[in-house]
This record gives structure tokens, C-alpha cells and sequence, in this order.
């Protein structure tokens, strides 16, 4: 964790102009998502047993980077480029800009990823064994539990990546087929490009996610708020649990001076559409004067008649814990005491990848992701030339590859509907 002098402007008055900026706007952590009620419980006291540990499920501790062995014909690449050491004031562009939509806002090149919007939405299945997880439990107030650590899982990535990745042209894709080594397959396409709106659907052996991506963003000056607009949904083959989520806001601070940091921050619903059951999250602003740990997640489970049944804590750049509730006096009027058994390790992050601090803080999965295919449709977002120019040495070519299917219709070789985008 950075020192606290990195956070000078983070303070209550932004948190308190967020909150009530939120309840005007249809935005993913809006102050209204959670009741008064289940906001209140957010500060409840968390009793657990004396000297208990945290006890770690098989799959939630953190991953070895490690090559994909399962195929021996495809061997990932371990590294990209480093990013150019180029100086950017990036106030001296911004500053005209208060007021504007993120969207609107020219930026140099420099200041971007060498991945699309596309594939960063695509790193959401970084830790899609979460979701493998959930689809083995038989109990639903657990398997909520699972759905709402891959839904905070999510947001480890942004911790250190303060560059942008490249907007996407209306009927850009991206395929990512990692059903040999990783266990599921994803389909990213833009879909609308006023407003930008993003469609993706990743199957896995036993589970669909598929989401519905746009955003509206507030810049402020000492800060850019990333307000994501739209549901997230997951379903498990042969059960009848239907979940949904919106995601919370990302603010980039420092943008006039010092350090660039990010902040997720706000609260999160998970419905279980099939049960009634509901998962409330918070995301903890960071605040200078605050003694909590940063980037804190707190978040309860409760069945459909509104009893709490689990107890979830930790943050959302290092580990998520489930600790389920024996006792409450969740008394009308007093301060919540629950009463839990030991915590249970759901998630831990994975390492930080070798020298990913050279490489725009990648992790395996983001290097991995603009590696050249072989049969991708040419609307393909490994196939912009802008973003391979700014992932290769400037003497590299641009890669010419030929056309493919996608899922079924990939064997037939009609890529017809595709636009000439590029």
C-alpha cells in the first residue's frame, strides 16, 4: 500500500458530493440500492470465536503463475513490451475538460493500455474459479456468498492500472477461448457507440455470465469518477439461481497533482432472482482521516425472509472472507451484534506477475490477452493496428491473419456480417 501522503486529495467532502451526485443518477452505487436498514447493519459488530484463523477453501488461495501445460500446442506468452517512459501532464490536457464526458476527452495515445475496452472487460473472468466454486454448492446463501467474491474479485486489477484502454469501434469483438486450460470462453462486442455500450457473454462448464456494459463518468478536477451503468448476470446450468449485479464506481485521483491512485468505492446489490435471497456489499471510500483499512469490503447475505446469514469482509485487492452467522441480536433501535463462526477464505489475490510494473501492471491473464489467434474475426481487437503499434517495438509489422468462425459458425469460415472496420 502506497503512504497516505499518495491520497492527499481524498477527502470527505468528495465522498459526501459522490453520495448525493449518486442519488440523481441511475448509476451502479447509487444511495439508494441499499435500505436505510441494511445500510445500518453495515456497522454492526462482528463477533468471532477466540483465536479462530482463517480457514482457506480448496481454490481460493493464490494461483502460481504458471505456463498452460494441458495444451503443448499453445504455449502462452509470459511478456509484452515495456511501457514507454514518457512524461504526461495530464492536467495540462484535462483541464479544459471539467464537466465532459470520459468519453469525449481526447488523450494521447501514451496514456493508454495496449488492450481494448473489450479486453478489459474480458480480465472479469481473471478469477473465474470463484464461479466453478458456486456452481458445486447446494446451499444458495453459500453459493451467493461465491457470487459475491468473483463479483469483488473484479476490481483487484485496478488497483495500480491508472493507464486507459482503447475505446472500441462500433462492431469491434474480441473472443477469448480458454475453455482448454481455464475452463470457459467469452464474447466481447461493442454494440452501440453513442453511448459506447459493450455486450459480453462468457461460458464456463457449468455457468453463463453475461453483462451489459456502459458508463457515464464526473470529472472534477482533482478527480474522475467512472460511474458503470448496467447488469451483470450469472446462471448455473441445471439450477434454477439467477443472479444479477451492478458494478460500483472508480474514481481516479491526483489528476492535477501528485501520484495518480484509484478508489473503488460504493455499494453493490446481488439479487438471487430465483429465491429472494440478497447480497448487500460496501465498498469503502478511502478517506485521509479514516482509520479503517483501505480498499475495506464489507457486505451481508441474507435469506428471503431477511435474516442474516453470512458475514462477508476483507478488501478487494488482497482476499474476501465468508463467516457465517450462529447468533444476532439484530435488535430495532441498538447496535447489531452478530455472533459468527470462523472465517473462511472464499478469494486471495494472486501474486503480483513478474515485472508487471514495466507492463502497465498486467497480470497473466492481461499479457495474454492480445496475443496474436490464428482464425479470429477480422473485427477483432488484436487486429488494430493502433493497439498492436502500441504493444510491439516500432519496427515490428502489423500481423495480416486469416479469417475464422466463431463458435459454430467458426468452422464455416462466413465472416459476411462483419463490417469492414478496421
Amino acid at each position: 500500500m502506497e503512504s497516505d501522503e499518495e491520497f492527499h486529495d481524498a477527502s470527505d467532502k468528495m465522498n459526501n458530493d459522490s453520495r448525493s451526485d449518486d442519488r440523481k443518477s441511475n448509476s451502479s452505487h447509487t444511495g439508494s440500492v441499499c435500505e436505510e436498514a441494511d445500510r445500518a447493519l453495515f456497522d454492526a459488530e462482528i463477533v468471532t470465536p477466540s483465536a479462530a484463523s482463517v480457514q482457506y477453501n480448496a481454490g481460493s488461495r493464490p494461483l502460481v503463475p504458471r505456463v498452460d501445460h494441458q495444451s503443448v500446442a499453445k504455449r502462452r506468452r509470459t511478456r509484452i513490451p515495456d511501457r514507454p517512459q514518457v512524461s504526461l501532464n495530464l492536467w495540462s490536457i484535462m483541464r479544459n475538460c471539467i464537466g465532459k464526458e470520459l468519453s469525449k476527452i481526447p488523450m494521447p495515445v501514451n496514456f493508454n493500455e495496449p488492450l481494448s475496452v473489450l479486453q478489459r472487460i474480458s480480465e472479469d473472468l481473471e478469477y473465474s474459479y470463484l464461479l466453478d466454486m458456486a456452481a458445486d454448492c447446494s446451499d444458495s446463501l453459500e453459493q451467493m456468498c461465491y457470487i459475491a467474491a468473483y463479483a469483488v474479485s473484479s476490481y483487484s486489477t485496478t488497483g495500480n492500472r491508472t493507464t486507459k484502454p482503447f475505446n472500441p469501434l462500433l462492431g469491434e469483438t474480441f473472443e477469448c477461448d480458454r475453455m482448454a486450460d481455464l475452463g470457459w470462453k467469452s464474447l466481447a462486442e461493442q454494440v452501440s457507440h453513442h453511448p459506447p455500450i459493450t455486450a459480453h457473454h462468457a461460458d464456463g462448464r457449468k455457468w453463463t455470465v453475461h453483462q451489459d456494459f456502459t458508463m457515464t463518468s464526473r470529472f472534477r478536477g482533482k478527480y474522475l469518477s467512472v460511474i458503470p451503468i448496467g447488469y451483470s448476470h450469472v446462471q448455473f446450468r441445471g439450477q434454477k439461481n439467477i443472479y444479477s449485479f451492478k458494478k460500483v464506481t472508480t474514481t481516479v485521483h491526483n489528476i492535477i497533482v501528485g501520484k495518480l491512485w484509484i478508489d473503488n468505492h460504493g455499494e453493490m446489490v446481488i439479487d438471487n432472482h430465483a429465491t429472494g435471497d440478497k447480497c448487500f456489499l460496501k465498498f469503502h471510500p478511502y478517506s485521509y482521516f479514516s482509520r479503517e483499512i483501505p480498499r475495506k469490503v464489507t457486505g451481508l447475505v441474507k435469506n428471503s425472509k431477511g435474516k442474516v446469514e453470512w458475514i462477508i469482509q476483507g478488501t478487494w485487492d488482497k482476499s474476501l472472507d465468508m463467516l457465517r452467522v450462529i447468533k444476532d441480536n439484530d435488535n430495532k433501535g441498538e447496535k447489531s451484534v452478530f455472533e459468527t463462526g470462523p472465517p473462511l477464505r472464499m478469494w486471495t489475490v494472486n501474486p503480483p506477475y513478474p515485472n508487471c510494473e514495466k507492463m502497465y501492471y498486467f497480470t497473466k491473464l492481461a499479457v495474454e490477452l492480445n496475443e496474436p489467434e490464428v482464425g479470429v474475426a477480422p473485427t477483432d481487437s488484436r487486429l488494430r493496428p493502433d493497439q498492436r503499434k502500441a504493444q510491439h517495438e516500432p519496427t515490428g509489422a502489423v500481423i495480416h491473419m486469416f479469417t475464422g468462425e466463431y463458435w459454430e459458425k467458426k468452422k464455416l469460415g462466413d465472416w459476411s456480417i462483419c463490417p469492414n472496420i478496421f
